[in-house]
């Protein structure tokens, strides 16, 4: 046995290393000046459609599009471009490959320039930055996040490009400045009744301008207005859209972060019919409506960090890590894992209305589609383990919608079991399961568990090997045939999903009994295994193939599971053990990184492609596995 002090060292090892490398943040507001010819697609390219930026231009116009770079960090990426542009990076020319991308090194503040010209057939730019292994898809959530940000100096920080004049090298777009003493709605808000403009006062003051104005919410009398109350002005198309605010310098935006030469005072709403005051709020669109600048720009959420709280399922699995080491860490990892998802939650909504002003959210870039099971399931599971601790209408209505696009959008075979396009994914046990099993038990309704069996015997009717007693990554829908690949991760998923299953499943299932019957015949394949190092490899039969570190932790996890609640005999332990080990040795350095975890896949037929997939450091896949392991263990040996 593992002593009890071991395990929290090494589990303090690699929490305290989480938190260094995903540091918690707060939600920042900025301006965002939109532009009719820039468009974003959801972890796609940006597009700059010059043609409708300078419809009369002719072939061989010119015009230049300027991106300023911010990342996360200095790292080599990939640079994608659509068109034929001539391209500098930082005014010193580079050159595309035949697939019209290259791979160059940026570091926060790069420009980015493309000079455009004008062909009979097209005259515009797309271009997308991406990691190296996922060339075409913008890095915004996972592995590196990057922004195209504005290089004019007064909109450093803001998202966007800048845009030449046609033929010539000075700026066109962005221009001009905000005119924060008269609001003229009608330019911003052709449609509605009425309009609101808020501001907060900086110091004790009064309010000399225009307009029927309101200060925290009640009619204002001309009494002194206390710092940091809120100042709404009303108006109404009958009266006149125009208002003369008397800009004395005394209210503001402090929340606002801008590098405008005259910040912005003033956010408006408008495009409403009725005259009650708005709720002040930041989180939720108003009616399709959202706050937005006297100059028309928009008011958007950013949230700066490539981990923390953010839509993507190995992400999710990390913060599942952190909650299940919460009782062995303390109150502060709970809070992290509450104030991550709570965000998600609050800005979920949200995002849908950010999409369809930009193509794109500034955030949750995932939540969008809900079109697979990768952007449902983890997050499910942890929306749920959050309403338990902190019950909220905002969390269930993100579990209902969750919910609601796993049944609308997820295909599936006659027998109900889910599948991709074209394939099956043994992944997709974890991204399904886990959600539903929470389901049943937070609401107590048969038929999320009755879908767990339902998806439990379709998966293995279809990918288990039955010589091997290992599972199949991959089924493919057109050959109707498994690839017999037995993938590391792959059957971890399957292992640990049927652990989260079998522990919430009640006993009065009568399929109980044959879950733990397949779990214990998956176990011993699994075991058999085992290499002598405590690891298991990235292609579970193929030893001269890499020992990767999700899986092992997974394994490790799914029998110390099964030991605890019978399912499993005493002799398991030994394995546990073995692979913690294994661990601690081969996967976990002295600063707490986790080493060893093989990178998101594809699938094949041909087992060498995984054994040659690379491995990443710190990568939540495995983070999160390790930190539920050690967690579950330290409770177990102590009973």
């Amino acid at each position: 046995m593992i002593n009890k002090v071991e395990i929290q060292k090494l589990t303090k090892k690699i929490t305290d290393n989480f938190f260094a490398t995903r540091p918690q943040k707060d939600v920042v507001y900025r301006p965002c000046l939109k532009n009719e010819a820039v468009s974003s697609k959801i972890l796609g390219e940006i597009y700059v459609d010059l043609k409708k930026m300078y419809p009369e231009a002719v072939t061989g116009d010119y015009a230049f599009v300027t991106t300023r770079i911010i990342a996360s960090r200095s790292e080599t990426v990939t640079l994608r471009v659509t068109g034929k542009p001539e391209v500098y990076l930082n005014d010193e020319q580079i050159y595309l490959n035949e697939k019209n991308e290259l791979q160059m090194h940026v570091e926060t503040g790069d420009l980015l320039t493309f000079k455009c010209t004008a062909e009979e057939d097209c005259f515009g730019v797309g271009f997308a930055i991406s990691t190296i292994f996922y060339p075409g898809m913008w890095a915004c959530d996972y592995l590196l996040w990057v922004r195209a940000t504005m290089p004019v100096p007064e909109y450093y920080g803001e998202d966007g490009v800048s845009i030449s004049k046609l033929n010539r090298c000075d700026i066109a777009f962005p221009m001009g400045t905000t005119d924060d003493k008269n609001i003229d709605f009608a330019k911003i808000y052709p449609n509605g009744e009425y309009a609101f403009a808020l501001t907060y006062a900086l110091c004790d003051t009064v309010y000399n301008g225009e307009g029927e104005a309101f200060v925290n919410g009640q009619k204002y009398d001309g009494a002194v207005i206390k710092k940091g109350s809120s100042l709404i002005v009303r108006a109404n198309r009958k009266d006149g859209f125009l208002v003369n605010t008397g800009d004395d310098g005394n209210f503001g935006l402090d929340f606002v972060e801008s590098n405008r030469e005259n910040a912005p005072k003033w956010l408006l709403l408008g495009g409403l019919d009725e005259d009650n005051l708005p709720k002040i709020q930041f989180k939720k669109p108003y009616k399709g409506q959202f706050w937005r600048l006297c100059d028309g720009s928009y008011l958007r959420p950013y949230l700066d960090t490539h981990f923390y709280g953010l839509w993507f399922y190995a992400l999710m699995v990390g913060q599942y890590g952190i909650l299940k080491a919460a009782p062995l860490m303390g109150e502060e990892l709970k809070e992290y894992f509450i104030s991550g998802m709570s965000i998600m939650a609050d800005f979920f909504d949200y995002m849908r209305y950010d999409t369809s002003v930009f193509g794109a959210p500034s955030f949750l870039q995932r939540s969008i589609a809900l079109a697979d099971l990768d952007s449902i399931g983890t997050m499910g599971m942890n929306f749920c383990d959050l309403y338990a601790l902190k019950p909220s209408d905002e969390v269930k209505h993100v579990i209902d919608s969750l919910y609601d696009a796993m049944c609308k959008n997820i295909p599936r075979f006659p027998d109900g079991t889910f599948h991709r396009e074209a394939t099956m994914w043994s992944d997709d046990t974890f991204m399904s399961m886990p959600f539903l099993s929470r389901l049943g038990k937070l609401t107590g309704d048969k038929k999320y568990f009755e879908e767990c069996i339902c998806q439990i015997n379709g998966f293995f009717k279809r990918l288990f090997m039955e010589n091997e007693k290992l599972i199949s990554h991959i089924y493919f829908l057109e050959d109707e045939k498994a690839n017999k690949v037995p993938w590391g991760r792959g059957n971890g998923w399957v292992f640990i999903t049927l652990s989260e299953v079998l522990e919430r499943i009640p006993d009065s299932f009568e399929e109980k009994k044959d879950i733990i019957d397949k779990f214990r015949t998956f176990a011993e394949g699994v075991r058999a295994v085992q290499d002598e190092s405590g690891m298991w490899h990235q292609v579970l039969n193929m030893p001269s193939s890499y020992e990767e570190t999700s899986c092992t932790g997974m394994f490790a996890l799914g029998m110390l599971r099964g030991v605890k609640n019978g399912w499993l005999d005493e002799s398991y332990m030994e394995n546990v053990e073995k692979a913690i080990r294994g661990i601690e040795a081969k996967a976990v350095d002295a600063d707490g990184n986790i080493t060893g975890v093989c990178r998101g896949s594809q699938c094949s037929y041909d087992p060498s492609y995984y054994a040659q997939l690379g491995t990443v450091v710190n990568d939540d896949h495995g983070t999160g596995i390790i930190l539920a392991l050690l967690a579950e263990y330290y409770i177990t040996i102590g009973k």
